[in-house]
């Protein structure tokens, strides 16, 4: 396997693990999601960075490592109300205001420019965010999203609202069932067979970290198989239906694919 292709982690080093454990977790809000014997494993979107157990410390000269954020003076407002402190320098061509600082340029991928701050953790590592500015489709061309939503249409509302509530063990709130960072409405409708005839044209697709158990919970659930459990070059997937023969995919993203689609760079 070619070094283009491998699983790129960044490594941070503690010299107490404990400390720094409480640390991401208090002032950024991070909690581990993988832990070994002096180490801490984290992820962050697709990518993922790792604090060990090391004598040593970090001079925290340099950027070690950075968080690319879509409002840089709304994070760095949070974050100090958390008790972070950012940096401040005043060097030619190099100066923060309020703790952010202005560039004029960026690789050329990421726009004309970058705004950044930059703080430092419990163990002395410097950490940064990073917001590019001047891309060739800028933010604000594109409206504000303040959720995504999925609605259901149901000839028996309540057995297929039943069905999903069963399977991922959720409450409905006022009709809607939460799943990630979806929320999935079931609705009754008189304009819908009574089944779908064509299952394919849409797949509701859940991203997990267990796709085995949730393929097991589905199966459970008397979901019908598409498709077993399979390992594929991303990870892995499985298909089922849902009582109205909706297609319903489950997926595990392995690190491979979260390396190939690239950490984004700040």
């Amino acid at each position: 396997m070619a070094l283009s292709d491998a699983v790129v982690e960044t490594r941070l080093p503690a010299k107490d693990l404990d400390r720094a454990r409480v640390w991401y977790a208090e002032k950024l809000g991070l909690e581990a999601v993988d832990e070994r014997p002096g180490g801490l494993r984290y992820r962050c979107g697709p990518t993922v960075f790792c604090l060990f157990a090391s004598r040593g410390a970090s001079e925290g000269s340099f950027t070690q490592l950075a968080f690319e954020v879509d409002d840089i003076e709304a994070e760095v407002a949070e974050l100090r109300a958390r008790g972070v402190e950012f940096e401040e320098y005043d060097f030619p061509g190099f100066r923060t205001v309020n703790g952010i600082i202005d560039l004029d340029d960026n690789y050329p991928s990421r726009g004309a420019g970058e705004r950044g701050a930059f703080f430092r953790d419990s163990e002395g590592n410097m950490l940064s965010l990073g917001q590019p500015v001047g891309a060739s489709t800028p933010a604000s061309a594109v409206p504000a999203l303040r959720g995504t939503s999925v609605l259901l249409g149901s000839a028996d509302p309540l057995s297929l609202r039943g069905f999903y509530e069963r399977v991922f063990g959720r409450e409905p709130v006022e009709g809607w069932l939460q799943l990630g960072s979806i929320g999935l409405l079931v609705d009754g409708r008189d304009d819908v067979a009574t089944r779908t005839t064509e299952p394919g044209r849409v797949l509701l697709t859940f991203d997990t970290d267990d796709a085995k158990t949730l393929a097991d919970r589905l199966r459970a659930a008397g979901a019908p198989v598409v498709s077993e459990l399979e390992e594929r070059e991303d990870g892995l997937f499985c298909t089922f239906e849902d009582p109205d023969g909706n297609y319903v995919q489950v997926i595990q993203l392995n690190e491979s694919y979260f390396a190939r689609i690239g950490a984004r760079e700040i």
